[in-house]
């Protein structure tokens, strides 16, 4: 794997730096559970994604009133675009990784268990983007259920870098599969 020190060459094997910036044999580790080879802290195996569209690292808290989660930003992501002078994560994946947080809140918190088989992205509002996302950055993702009626859920969401916003967003879930979330089969 291919390290980029912030002037952008390779160097050899470092770890942290005072920008919040994760380098070396640490973003080696998390950027093999982002690729699948590692846990997710347990509760995003409920996620029906796989690498590499799976966003989130470690979820680092989970109820049925929200949760919390981090995604490495790496170099090596098949996600990430120039943009910026730099790498730029794709603020959509951002989204998604907000998303992915939602819907295992939502599940985790449905009383009705045929709800709680997944959740589905059914809407956005009110999405204010901030800085772009870099490689190395480590997103941290908050999410907090604001209200339920039946199989929908409604949640606001945060991505942040090192304390500074970079994404909120409210977002709409549909609990359980097509035919509940009202797609039919």
């Amino acid at each position: 794997m291919r390290r980029l020190r912030q002037g952008g060459g390779r160097e050899g094997s470092r770890i942290g730096g005072d920008d919040g910036r994760l380098r070396g044999d640490r973003q080696d580790r998390l950027s093999a559970v982002a690729r699948g080879a590692g846990p997710y802290g347990g509760a995003g195996d409920g996620l029906p994604h796989a690498a590499p569209f799976r966003f989130l690292d470690r979820v680092t808290a989970l109820d049925g009133r929200g949760g919390s989660a981090e995604k490495l930003v790496t170099a090596d992501d098949p996600l990430m675009g120039a943009g910026g002078g730099g790498y730029a994560l794709a603020r959509l994946m951002a989204i998604e990784a907000l998303a992915q947080l939602a819907g295992l809140a939502a599940a985790a918190g449905a009383e009705d268990r045929s709800e709680g088989d997944g959740a589905y992205l059914a809407g956005l509002d009110s999405v204010r983007f901030g800085a772009p996302l870099r490689a190395g950055d480590l997103l941290r993702l908050d999410v907090a259920v604001e209200a339920r009626l039946g199989p929908v859920v409604r949640a606001s969401g945060r991505a942040s870098v090192r304390g500074e916003t970079v994404l909120r967003a409210d977002l709409v879930m549909a609990l359980g599969g097509p035919a509940t979330a009202g797609g039919g089969r």
